[in-house]
């Protein structure tokens, strides 16, 4: 089981220094997360195919990347946007 979490961790992490949306706390509708998030795992499935190599984060970026995860046992919690449509 460990080493599963350890692969989606991996994988999650790739996704994030990839996508800088995945960085931040998300303010979406919790209807449209998991479009955001398969949209970025089909891209980044694309970006592969294609060649593209992953980029490293910026140097600012990645210090605040392992102070953020570092904080609370590495949970992130989402912000639920009101919608205004209805």
């Amino acid at each position: 089981m460990k080493r599963h979490r350890l692969i989606v961790e991996d994988a999650i992490g790739a996704l994030k220094m990839r996508f800088g949306i995945l960085r931040q706390q998300l303010r979406f509708l919790k209807k449209n997360i998991a479009t955001v998030f398969f949209t970025c795992v089909i891209l980044h499935n694309f970006l592969i195919d294609t060649g593209t190599p992953l980029r490293p984060l910026p140097e600012n970026e990645q210090e605040e990347e392992m102070q953020h995860s570092s904080d609370e046992d590495n949970t992130q919690g989402v912000d639920e946007v009101e919608d205004d449509t209805a």
